[in-house]
Protein backbone atom coordinates (compact mmCIF):
# COMPACT_ATOMS: atom_id res chain seq x y z
CA UNK A 1 0.00 0.00 0.00
CA UNK A 2 0.96 3.08 -0.52
CA UNK A 3 1.19 6.25 1.79
CA UNK A 4 -0.83 9.11 1.32
CA UNK A 5 0.61 12.68 2.61
CA UNK A 6 -1.74 15.54 3.32
CA UNK A 7 -0.48 18.93 3.07
CA UNK A 8 -2.15 21.30 5.91
CA UNK A 9 -2.44 24.72 5.51
CA UNK A 10 0.08 26.86 7.23
CA UNK A 11 -0.34 30.18 9.28
CA UNK A 12 -0.07 32.49 6.15
CA UNK A 13 -3.15 31.17 4.75
CA UNK A 14 -5.06 31.38 7.88
CA UNK A 15 -3.33 35.11 7.58
CA UNK A 16 -4.39 35.94 4.04
CA UNK A 17 -7.94 34.66 5.16
CA UNK A 18 -7.99 37.16 8.22
CA UNK A 19 -7.19 40.27 6.21
CA UNK A 20 -9.22 39.92 3.36
CA UNK A 21 -12.09 39.67 5.72
CA UNK A 22 -10.96 43.01 8.18
CA UNK A 23 -10.71 44.45 4.01
CA UNK A 24 -14.77 43.95 3.48
CA UNK A 25 -15.14 45.62 6.96
CA UNK A 26 -13.40 48.45 5.95
CA UNK A 27 -15.25 48.78 2.52
CA UNK A 28 -18.48 48.41 4.13
CA UNK A 29 -17.36 51.40 6.70
CA UNK A 30 -16.40 53.68 3.68
CA UNK A 31 -19.33 52.74 2.23
CA UNK A 32 -21.35 54.32 4.78
CA UNK A 33 -19.79 57.14 5.59
CA UNK A 34 -19.77 58.03 1.84
CA UNK A 35 -23.55 57.64 1.77
CA UNK A 36 -23.85 59.48 5.16
CA UNK A 37 -21.52 62.70 3.62
CA UNK A 38 -24.03 62.66 0.31
CA UNK A 39 -27.04 62.65 2.43
CA UNK A 40 -25.63 65.30 4.38
CA UNK A 41 -24.05 67.68 1.21
CA UNK A 42 -27.79 67.43 -0.51
CA UNK A 43 -29.82 68.48 2.82
CA UNK A 44 -27.69 71.04 3.16
CA UNK A 45 -27.67 72.63 -0.40
CA UNK A 46 -31.51 72.08 0.22
CA UNK A 47 -31.74 74.36 3.46
CA UNK A 48 -29.18 76.88 1.46
CA UNK A 49 -31.48 76.91 -1.12
CA UNK A 50 -34.53 77.25 0.84
CA UNK A 51 -33.23 80.35 2.54
CA UNK A 52 -32.33 81.61 -0.84
CA UNK A 53 -28.81 81.67 -0.22
CA UNK A 54 -27.79 80.49 -3.38
CA UNK A 55 -30.07 80.08 -6.27
CA UNK A 56 -32.00 76.93 -6.92
CA UNK A 57 -29.99 76.04 -9.90
CA UNK A 58 -26.87 75.60 -8.16
CA UNK A 59 -28.93 73.48 -5.43
CA UNK A 60 -29.73 71.13 -7.95
CA UNK A 61 -26.88 71.15 -10.02
CA UNK A 62 -25.05 70.40 -6.76
CA UNK A 63 -27.13 67.44 -5.93
CA UNK A 64 -26.75 65.82 -9.12
CA UNK A 65 -22.95 65.70 -9.35
CA UNK A 66 -22.81 64.76 -5.63
CA UNK A 67 -25.77 62.27 -6.14
CA UNK A 68 -23.61 60.59 -9.08
CA UNK A 69 -20.61 60.35 -7.38
CA UNK A 70 -21.98 59.03 -4.54
CA UNK A 71 -23.50 56.41 -6.93
CA UNK A 72 -20.35 55.29 -8.51
CA UNK A 73 -18.25 54.97 -5.62
CA UNK A 74 -20.99 52.88 -3.99
CA UNK A 75 -21.22 50.88 -6.71
CA UNK A 76 -17.25 49.90 -7.06
CA UNK A 77 -17.28 49.64 -3.10
CA UNK A 78 -20.10 46.77 -2.94
CA UNK A 79 -18.31 44.93 -5.62
CA UNK A 80 -16.47 42.76 -4.31
CA UNK A 81 -18.80 42.12 -1.18
CA UNK A 82 -21.75 40.96 -3.49
CA UNK A 83 -19.38 38.40 -5.21
CA UNK A 84 -17.36 37.47 -1.91
CA UNK A 85 -17.75 34.21 -0.73
CA UNK A 86 -17.65 33.31 2.96
CA UNK A 87 -16.95 29.74 3.02
CA UNK A 88 -13.97 28.64 4.04
CA UNK A 89 -11.68 27.48 0.74
CA UNK A 90 -11.31 23.74 0.82
CA UNK A 91 -7.61 22.72 0.98
CA UNK A 92 -6.68 19.66 -1.31
CA UNK A 93 -5.00 16.89 -0.57
CA UNK A 94 -2.57 15.10 -2.82
CA UNK A 95 -1.49 11.97 -2.45
CA UNK A 96 1.76 10.28 -4.34
CA UNK A 97 1.14 6.57 -4.72
CA UNK A 98 3.91 4.42 -4.62
CA UNK A 99 3.64 1.64 -7.50
CA UNK A 100 3.62 -2.19 -6.33
CA UNK A 101 6.16 -3.91 -8.20
CA UNK A 102 4.56 -6.69 -10.83
CA UNK A 103 5.97 -10.09 -10.47
CA UNK A 104 8.88 -11.20 -12.21
CA UNK A 105 7.81 -12.88 -15.12
CA UNK A 106 10.01 -15.66 -16.97
CA UNK A 107 10.17 -14.01 -20.34
CA UNK A 108 9.24 -16.43 -23.31
CA UNK A 109 12.55 -18.45 -25.16
CA UNK A 110 13.11 -16.96 -28.75
CA UNK A 111 11.75 -18.93 -31.60
CA UNK A 112 14.16 -18.76 -34.22
CA UNK A 113 13.45 -19.26 -37.80
CA UNK A 114 16.58 -20.42 -40.31
CA UNK A 115 15.88 -18.76 -43.41
CA UNK A 116 17.07 -20.30 -46.35
CA UNK A 117 18.68 -18.15 -49.28
CA UNK A 118 16.16 -17.94 -52.32
CA UNK A 119 16.90 -19.63 -55.74
CA UNK A 120 17.62 -17.09 -57.98
CA UNK A 121 15.91 -18.10 -61.11
CA UNK A 122 17.90 -18.60 -64.07
CA UNK A 123 17.64 -15.10 -66.67
CA UNK A 124 15.44 -15.39 -69.42
CA UNK A 125 17.07 -15.20 -72.98
CA UNK A 126 16.97 -11.82 -74.70
CA UNK A 127 14.08 -11.65 -77.08
CA UNK A 128 15.13 -12.44 -81.12
CA UNK A 129 14.55 -8.79 -82.64
CA UNK A 130 12.08 -8.27 -85.24
CA UNK A 131 12.92 -6.43 -88.37
CA UNK A 132 10.55 -3.37 -88.21
CA UNK A 133 7.75 -3.02 -90.71
CA UNK A 134 8.88 -0.84 -93.77
CA UNK A 135 5.50 1.81 -94.31
CA UNK A 136 5.56 1.18 -97.79
CA UNK A 137 7.30 -1.64 -99.70
CA UNK A 138 11.08 -0.59 -100.82
CA UNK A 139 10.25 -0.70 -104.76
CA UNK A 140 11.56 1.69 -107.60
CA UNK A 141 8.09 1.21 -109.34
CA UNK A 142 6.66 3.69 -106.45
CA UNK A 143 5.82 7.22 -107.99
CA UNK A 144 4.78 9.50 -105.65
CA UNK A 145 3.49 9.12 -101.97
CA UNK A 146 2.76 5.89 -100.51
CA UNK A 147 -0.06 5.83 -97.40
CA UNK A 148 0.88 3.40 -94.62
CA UNK A 149 -0.04 0.23 -94.28
CA UNK A 150 1.78 -0.63 -91.09
CA UNK A 151 -0.53 -3.67 -89.10
CA UNK A 152 0.45 -2.34 -85.83
CA UNK A 153 -1.67 1.15 -86.84
CA UNK A 154 -3.73 0.20 -89.99
CA UNK A 155 -6.01 -2.37 -90.76
CA UNK A 156 -5.22 -4.91 -92.79
CA UNK A 157 -8.98 -5.34 -94.58
CA UNK A 158 -7.60 -9.11 -95.86
CA UNK A 159 -11.56 -10.12 -97.00
CA UNK A 160 -11.84 -6.93 -98.66
CA UNK A 161 -8.12 -7.01 -99.88
CA UNK A 162 -8.82 -10.83 -101.73
CA UNK A 163 -11.59 -10.26 -103.07
CA UNK A 164 -10.52 -7.67 -105.27
CA UNK A 165 -7.15 -9.02 -106.38
CA UNK A 166 -9.64 -12.08 -107.23
CA UNK A 167 -11.35 -9.84 -109.55
CA UNK A 168 -8.24 -8.56 -111.21
CA UNK A 169 -7.06 -11.59 -111.94
CA UNK A 170 -10.50 -12.89 -113.78
CA UNK A 171 -9.13 -13.17 -117.74
CA UNK A 172 -11.67 -10.37 -118.79
CA UNK A 173 -11.15 -7.96 -116.42
CA UNK A 174 -8.77 -5.06 -116.46
CA UNK A 175 -9.72 -2.49 -114.35
CA UNK A 176 -11.08 -1.82 -111.38
CA UNK A 177 -12.23 1.86 -109.54
CA UNK A 178 -12.31 2.49 -105.73
CA UNK A 179 -14.74 5.26 -105.23
CA UNK A 180 -16.11 6.73 -102.17
CA UNK A 181 -16.20 9.88 -100.11
CA UNK A 182 -13.02 11.27 -99.24
CA UNK A 183 -11.08 10.34 -96.33
CA UNK A 184 -13.12 6.62 -96.24
CA UNK A 185 -9.73 4.69 -97.59
CA UNK A 186 -9.05 4.26 -100.33
CA UNK A 187 -5.74 5.14 -100.96
CA UNK A 188 -5.27 2.58 -98.22
CA UNK A 189 -6.96 0.10 -99.42
CA UNK A 190 -5.23 0.40 -102.94
CA UNK A 191 -1.86 0.36 -101.21
CA UNK A 192 -3.03 -3.08 -99.04
CA UNK A 193 -4.31 -4.53 -102.34
CA UNK A 194 -0.81 -3.71 -103.87
CA UNK A 195 0.79 -4.95 -101.12
CA UNK A 196 -1.30 -8.28 -101.64
CA UNK A 197 -0.02 -8.69 -104.48
CA UNK A 198 3.50 -8.39 -104.73
CA UNK A 199 3.26 -10.81 -101.75
CA UNK A 200 1.70 -13.56 -103.89
CA UNK A 201 4.02 -12.75 -106.79
CA UNK A 202 6.92 -12.83 -104.59
CA UNK A 203 5.61 -15.93 -103.30
CA UNK A 204 5.10 -17.48 -107.00
CA UNK A 205 1.38 -17.24 -107.04
CA UNK A 206 -1.19 -15.06 -108.98
CA UNK A 207 -0.93 -13.82 -112.47
CA UNK A 208 0.91 -10.76 -112.32
CA UNK A 209 4.65 -11.83 -113.02
CA UNK A 210 5.93 -8.48 -113.03
CA UNK A 211 6.68 -5.72 -110.16
CA UNK A 212 3.46 -4.16 -109.64
CA UNK A 213 2.91 -0.21 -110.52
CA UNK A 214 2.40 2.08 -108.22
CA UNK A 215 1.99 6.44 -109.78
CA UNK A 216 -0.10 8.71 -107.12
CA UNK A 217 -1.31 11.90 -109.68
CA UNK A 218 -0.78 14.95 -107.35
CA UNK A 219 -2.33 18.18 -108.77
CA UNK A 220 0.53 19.70 -109.96
CA UNK A 221 1.33 16.02 -112.49
CA UNK A 222 -2.41 16.16 -113.54
CA UNK A 223 -1.73 15.76 -116.90
CA UNK A 224 -2.26 12.80 -119.13
CA UNK A 225 0.89 13.00 -120.71
CA UNK A 226 2.44 12.96 -117.59
CA UNK A 227 0.52 10.01 -116.63
CA UNK A 228 1.64 8.29 -119.95
CA UNK A 229 4.92 9.00 -120.29
CA UNK A 230 5.33 7.87 -116.30
CA UNK A 231 3.92 4.42 -117.18
CA UNK A 232 5.89 3.64 -120.84
CA UNK A 233 9.17 5.06 -118.92
CA UNK A 234 8.73 2.01 -116.21
CA UNK A 235 7.31 -0.61 -118.61
CA UNK A 236 10.62 0.29 -120.87
CA UNK A 237 8.10 1.34 -123.63
CA UNK A 238 9.15 4.71 -124.14
CA UNK A 239 7.07 6.30 -126.82
CA UNK A 240 9.13 8.94 -128.78
CA UNK A 241 7.35 12.88 -128.56
CA UNK A 242 4.46 11.89 -126.86
CA UNK A 243 3.33 14.70 -125.67
CA UNK A 244 3.59 16.12 -129.62
CA UNK A 245 0.76 13.56 -130.72
CA UNK A 246 -3.01 14.76 -130.86
CA UNK A 247 -4.93 13.31 -127.72
CA UNK A 248 -6.75 10.70 -129.73
CA UNK A 249 -3.10 9.03 -130.82
CA UNK A 250 -2.22 9.77 -127.12
CA UNK A 251 -4.27 7.28 -126.23
CA UNK A 252 -3.59 4.85 -128.96
CA UNK A 253 0.17 4.99 -128.11
CA UNK A 254 -1.09 4.12 -124.24
CA UNK A 255 -2.82 1.16 -125.22
CA UNK A 256 -0.41 -0.39 -127.68
CA UNK A 257 2.36 0.30 -125.07
CA UNK A 258 0.04 -1.58 -122.03
CA UNK A 259 -0.74 -4.69 -124.72
CA UNK A 260 2.64 -5.20 -125.47
CA UNK A 261 4.01 -5.42 -122.18
CA UNK A 262 6.14 -9.21 -122.16
CA UNK A 263 4.94 -9.69 -118.04
CA UNK A 264 1.87 -8.41 -116.64
CA UNK A 265 1.81 -6.15 -114.12
CA UNK A 266 -0.62 -4.79 -111.79
CA UNK A 267 -0.88 -0.76 -112.30
CA UNK A 268 -2.25 1.31 -109.25
CA UNK A 269 -2.83 5.16 -110.23
CA UNK A 270 -3.85 6.68 -107.03
CA UNK A 271 -5.55 10.22 -106.62
CA UNK A 272 -7.70 9.70 -109.51
CA UNK A 273 -9.79 12.03 -109.08
CA UNK A 274 -7.17 14.74 -110.17
CA UNK A 275 -7.64 13.94 -113.25
CA UNK A 276 -11.58 14.75 -113.22
CA UNK A 277 -13.05 17.92 -112.83
CA UNK A 278 -15.03 17.92 -109.53
CA UNK A 279 -18.55 19.68 -110.50
CA UNK A 280 -18.74 17.40 -114.27
CA UNK A 281 -17.05 14.22 -113.06
CA UNK A 282 -15.31 14.61 -116.49
CA UNK A 283 -11.81 14.23 -117.48
CA UNK A 284 -10.09 17.73 -117.63
CA UNK A 285 -7.19 16.62 -120.30
CA UNK A 286 -8.25 15.45 -123.89
CA UNK A 287 -6.01 12.51 -123.81
CA UNK A 288 -7.71 10.88 -120.77
CA UNK A 289 -11.11 11.51 -122.68
CA UNK A 290 -10.07 9.42 -125.55
CA UNK A 291 -8.75 6.80 -123.38
CA UNK A 292 -12.06 6.48 -121.44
Amino acid sequence: MGQQQVQQPGTSREQKQKRKGFSRRQRLIATVIVALIVALAIATAQVLSGAKIIPDIWATISNAIVGTFGMIFAFFALIPLLFASDEPQQVSATATQVPTPLPAVASPQPIIIQLQQPISPQPLPPPIPQPPVPEKPVSGNITGSFPPTDPKTIQQRRKLVEEVYSELTKPDMNCIVLTGIGGIGKSTAAALVYKYAEEQREGGKGSFTAEALWITVEETTATFVYLAETISAVLGKTVADFGKLPPQNQAAALFNVLNTIDHPCLIVINQFENHLDSQTGQATDPGLGELA
